[in-house]
């Protein structure tokens, strides 16, 4: 009986790994790792995912110095590693991917050293921004080179600003700057074409308050710009931080209509239409992270479920799909593992990328099956 119950959910096991087809990137633990050195941490991490499969992220190396590390997982060849490593405590910004060279901004407190790009294929970095700004710039992150050059949110003591350069010594062109009329710039969402979608809140400086207005906007290629939704004009009553952009432009954000309903909606070319909301489909609530849209109008978000557990949902084509839930049983490079499930304990971490086939790389730690206080691991994994 012991030997039918152990054979059955062996089958039961691999049949929900073929149906999922998880593939890990990367495991560390303060014991082991896989393609990360031991006791490097990825803690909140959020990854970059190109329509070929690779897969970039930074690595917070934990020792005498809090180096950061750039890792890069190439899918043509199947293996992934470091390629990278700050010095003198320098931090990363969120790595981005275009045409398979890595971008990241090197900073520490209060101080942009420059941006960085990275040829996997040699491991060896160029600084590829000049900026005048460089010498009192407190940040420099959500960057992205695109076709139309390089755009990122930049602050200095002053304010804070979206910009684009075309090439190293192009003069920046502004996107949006906190100005008079406009108090604060979150953080964009930024496609590989160009386009470039935000949500900003209106005022003069100093006006932060909630009664301000807020606007979702989009900025074109072209240079153009134009507000798609308001919280004082429109149905809304309020908008979430993050949006989404794909590379064709749709727009992916979250909203809470005046009748109190909360849902993740997609513009594209003058249609708005809600995807799914919150209380319905086993979907109790969105977590405030930013969702992801790609070409397709296919978008992916992190959320809450009636039972409690957080997932990783995708709708393709308006079906909704969750890929991987806390609890869940997943492979790795020692022995099967579960996603940990804990009160006050996420089960993931960052946010997710998503590409234009909607495959995900989604932030996982992993506990011991028996005993959940055992941790096997932060890692990453793809879903296809």
């Amino acid at each position: 009986m012991k030997l039918f119950s152990f054979l059955l959910a062996f089958i039961i096991f691999n049949n929900i790994l073929a149906a999922v087809t998880p593939e890990l990137i990367a495991r560390v633990s303060n014991r082991d790792g896989y393609n990360l050195p031991t006791g490097s941490s990825l803690a909140n991490v959020t990854p970059a995912l190109d329509n070929q499969g690779n897969i970039a992220f930074n690595v917070l190396f934990v020792g005498m110095s809090l180096d950061h590390g750039a890792f890069y997982y190439d899918a043509k060849k199947k293996s992934g590693e470091v390629l990278y490593r700050s010095h003198d405590d320098l931090f990363l910004s969120d790595i981005t991917l275009y045409d398979q060279k890595l971008y990241f901004s090197l900073f520490s407190d209060g101080y942009v050293e420059g941006v960085l790009k990275l040829d996997p294929e040699t491991s060896k970095t160029k600084n590829v921004l000049e900026f005048d700004d460089f010498a009192t710039a407190t940040y420099l992150g959500d960057l992205q080179q695109t076709d139309s050059g390089f755009i990122f949110r930049h602050s200095n003591a002053r304010s804070r600003a979206i910009l684009v350069k075309k090439s190293e010594r192009d003069i920046a062109r502004t996107v949006q700057r906190e100005r008079s009329g406009v108090s604060y710039i979150f953080s964009p969402a930024i496609s590989k074409s160009g386009y470039v979608a935000f949500k900003r809140r209106m005022g003069e400086r100093g006006q932060f308050g909630e009664e301000q207005e807020d606007q979702v906007v989009l900025y074109f290629p072209t240079g153009e710009k134009m507000t798609i939704a308001s919280d004082k004009k429109d149905q809304f009553v309020s908008f979430f931080n993050g949006v989404g952009v794909s590379s064709l432009g749709h727009v992916a954000f979250t909203a809470k209509t005046k009748n109190q309903k909360v849902c993740h909606y997609l513009y594209f070319k003058q249609v708005l239409k809600p995807v799914v909301c919150q209380g319905e489909r086993g979907v109790q609530e969105f977590e405030h992270f930013a969702i992801r849209v790609n070409t397709n109008g296919d978008i992916a978000f992190r959320a809450i479920q009636d039972n409690g557990k957080r997932a990783i949902y995708r709708s393709v084509d308006g079906v909704l799909e969750k890929v991987v839930q806390e609890g869940d049983m997943l492979p790795t490079d020692i022995a099967p593992a579960k996603v940990l499930h804990r009160e006050g304990w996420p089960g993931f971490g960052g946010n997710i990328a998503f590409n234009d086939l909607g495959q995900l790389v989604v932030g996982i730690t992993l506990v011991d099956p028996e005993d959940s206080n055992t941790l096997v691991g932060e890692s990453f994994y793809f879903f296809n």
